[in-house]
């Protein structure tokens, strides 16, 4: 993994949407951040999804998202520490993964993972809680056959 950071920042009121997953996803496949694409460019949605899973697929990728719901049946939080427990015993600590919850400055935000911690950061603001769905994201990368 190369770390790469973000390039545009979170503003939605002036039309400017994070880029985040590109930053992710350029780090993750070692890639100049110019060389991918900003999916979400026109705000989160199925669009974004979309262009992220055309542009994985030409590397023979696709990206698997997975939710951890941010609190169990009874009622316990589970909070970043343990999200980040689970993301490691899930993938045996052998990959490194995207995480997503809200950060800082309020919006959602994607980080790269391995194991139980966050290895990189592509923007300023830390994760602090779970996305506004109630859900902490977990994506990995798939090879298609």
């Amino acid at each position: 993994m190369i770390p790469q950071q973000m390039s545009v920042r979170h503003d939605p009121e002036n039309a400017h949407f994070g880029d985040c997953a590109r930053a992710c996803i350029a780090s993750m496949l070692e890639l100049h951040p110019l060389r991918v694409p900003h999916f979400y460019r026109d705000g989160i949605g199925e669009n974004g999804h979309a262009r992220m899973q055309q542009f994985l697929g030409k590397h023979g990728l696709c990206y698997v998202q997975i939710p951890l719901q941010s609190k169990t049946d009874d009622g316990e939080k589970v909070d970043l520490k343990r999200a980040l427990e689970i993301g490691g015993y899930w993938t045996d600590d052998l990959i490194h993964y995207m995480f997503g919850g809200n950060s800082a400055n309020g919006c959602g935000h994607f980080v790269v993972a391995k194991s139980d911690r966050i290895v990189h950061n592509p923007g300023a603001a830390e994760l602090i809680g779970p996305q506004d769905d109630g859900f902490w994201w977990f994506g990995i990368f798939a090879k298609t056959l």
